[in-house]
C-alpha cells in the first residue's frame, strides 16, 4: 500500500477493537493519523466479552501530538460500529482500522458505496529505509582522542575534534569522551560516538526538507590516510566550512532543568511567562526559544533571552534562528512520539554559508544534546529517566565530586549502563 495522501476536506476515523492493539499497532495507529489528520474522531469497540483495557500508549502519544481527537466507546462487533458509523456520515471519510481482513462483507459493501477511503494498519508502510542500529561490537572499542595527522588539527571540543580538509571542507570526529557538568570526563563510552554520529546523519537528512545542513555526502574515509581510517570510520562526517553563528538555540516544550529552576523563582524562562501552578515535566503550552551563548571548554554556557540573542545577530537573523529552532523541533518530536520518545528538550547550532544561508550545523537532537524521555514512563510531577548521559550526572552528583576538573574516574559499571541508554535511542529512533 503506499503512503496515504493528506486529505483535509475528509474526517479521519480510527476505529479500533481494543483486544488486538498492541504495542506495534498502536505506534502504526500514530504514525498514519500524525500524517493524516489535526481532528480524529476514535471508535474503541469492546470485546463482546468485557471492555479490554484502552490503548493507553496510542491515546497518551495522541495527547503530545497536538492532534484534536474525540473518543466513543462503543459495543457489538467491529464491522457493525463501523457501519453504524458511516450511516452517521453524509460526506466520504478515511477510515483505518487494524487489519481489513477483519472487516464484513457488508462493512466492506458500505465503504465502496459511500466512496469512503480504507486504511489498514496491518499492512501499512514502514516508511523509508532507516540507518541501521548501531552494533554491539562497537561497544567494545572506545576513540578517546582522535590523532588524524594527514589533516590540520582546527579545534578540539568536549567531545568532537575538527579537522581542516579544505578551504570549503572540514572533517569532524566524534569521539567517546562525555562531558558533564561541563567538565571532560577521564573515562570514554565505548561506542558513544559512532551513536552519535549515527543519530544526528539520521536526523540531519529527516529534517533536510525544513533547512539545509553542513552534510557534503563525502565520506570521511577518503580524505584522511589509509592508516586513519580507522578512526573515521561511522563516527565523522565531512561538512561545510561555515559562519557559526554565537548562540545556541535551545528549545523547550517541557518544564524541566533550569527551566524548572528558573520557574519556580520567577514564574519565568528566559523572558517566557508561564501559566500558574505549572509542575516538573509539564508539557508547556507550545515549544518556546531559550537561546544561550556559546562557552569554551570548562566554562558554562548562559541563558539570555531574546533581546539578548537580538543584540549578538542583529533582529532578523535572530527571528530567524528562533523560527527554524521551532519547527525543527516541533517536526523532530512528533516523530519521536511514534517512537515512544518524548523529546523534553533540545539544542541547535547554526551557520551561515557564503551566500548568507541559514544553516544548521554542528550535532543534531543526540542524547547528547537533547533530553529524551521514554514516554511510557512519563509522569508529570516528577522527572522521568533520560536516554543520555543523565546516568553519569546522577552518579557524580551522588559521588561527592565538586564539579570541577578533573573530573573522577567513572566505575565500569555505570560505563556500561550510559552506553546502553545511548544505543537504545538510536534504536528506538531509527530502527
Amino acid at each position: 500500500m503506499s503512503t496515504p495522501e493528506r486529505k483535509a476536506s475528509r474526517r479521519v476515523i480510527l476505529a479500533l477493537d481494543s483486544g488486538q492493539m498492541g504495542r506495534d499497532l498502536q505506534k502504526e495507529a500514530l504514525r498514519t493519523c500524525v500524517h493524516l489528520a489535526s481532528r480524529l474522531d476514535i471508535l474503541l469497540i469492546d470485546p463482546t466479552d468485557g471492555a479490554a483495557p484502552l490503548p493507553a500508549l496510542l491515546l497518551l502519544q495522541l495527547e503530545h501530538s497536538g492532534i484534536d481527537y474525540r473518543l466513543a466507546q462503543v459495543g457489538g462487533q467491529l464491522s457493525e460500529a463501523v457501519v453504524r458509523h458511516l450511516s452517521r456520515n453524509r460526506q466520504p471519510v478515511t477510515l483505518i482500522v487494524a487489519d481489513a481482513a477483519h472487516l464484513s462483507d457488508a462493512c466492506r459493501a458500505a465503504l465502496d458505496a459511500g466512496a469512503h477511503e480504507l486504511i489498514s494498519l496491518a499492512a501499512a508502510p514502514t516508511g523509508a529505509p532507516a540507518p541501521p542500529p548501531a552494533r554491539t561490537d562497537t561497544m567494545t572499542t572506545s576513540l578517546y582522542e582522535s590523532s588524524i595527522r594527514s589533516l590540520p588539527l582546527i579545534h578540539k571540543g568536549k567531545v568532537r575534534d575538527i579537522y581542516a580538509v579544505d578551504d570549503k571542507r572540514m572533517l569532524i570526529v566524534t569521539t567517546d569522551r562525555l562531558s558533564a557538568f561541563d567538565v571532560v570526563m577521564p573515562t570514554p563510552i565505548p561506542g558513544k560516538g559512532k551513536v552519535l554520529t549515527a543519530m544526528a546523519d539520521f536526523w540531519f537528512r529527516k529534517l533536510a526538507h525544513i533547512l539545509p545542513n553542513q552534510l557534503t555526502g563525502d565520506a570521511p574515509e577518503d580524505v584522511v590516510a589509509a592508516d586513519e581510517r580507522e578512526q573515521v570510520a561511522g563516527r565523522a562526517i565531512v561538512v561545510k566550512r561555515l559562519k557559526a553563528l554565537p548562540v545556541e538555540a535551545i528549545v523547550r516544550g517541557y518544564l524541566v532543568g533550569s527551566g524548572w529552576a528558573d520557574y519556580q523563582k520567577t514564574g519565568q524562562v528566559c523572558g517566557h511567562v508561564l501559566p500558574d501552578r505549572m509542575q516538573l515535566a509539564d508539557r508547556l503550552p507550545e515549544p518556546i526559544f531559550t537561546p544561550s551563548t556559546k562557552a569554551a571548554v570548562g566554562e558554562h554556557d548562559e541563558n539570555i533571552d531574546f533581546e539578548r540573542c537580538q543584540a549578538l545577530l542583529g533582529r532578523d537573523l535572530a527571528m530567524q534562528v528562533r523560527d527554524a529552532a521551532i519547527a525543527l523541533y516541533t517536526a523532530a518530536a512528533e516523530y519521536a512520539l511514534t517512537r515512544g520518545i518524548i523529546i523534553a528538550d533540545t539544542k541547535f547550532e547554526f551557520g551561515l554559508d557564503e551566500n548568507g544561508t541559514l544553516t544548521l550545523i554542528d550535532e543534531v537532537l543526540t542524547p547528547d544534546s537533547s533530553r529524551f524521555w521514554p514516554l511510557d514512563e512519563y509522569r508529570v510531577g516528577s522527572n522521568p529517566p533520560s536516554y543520555d548521559k543523565q546516568y553519569v550526572r546522577d552518579w557524580l552528583s551522588d559521588s561527592g565530586w565538586n564539579k570541577q576538573p578533573p573530573g573522577p574516574q567513572i566505575p565500569a559499571e555505570v560505563v556500561a549502563k550510559t552506553a546502553e541508554k545511548y544505543a537504545e535511542a538510536l534504536r528506538r529512533l531509527t530502527a
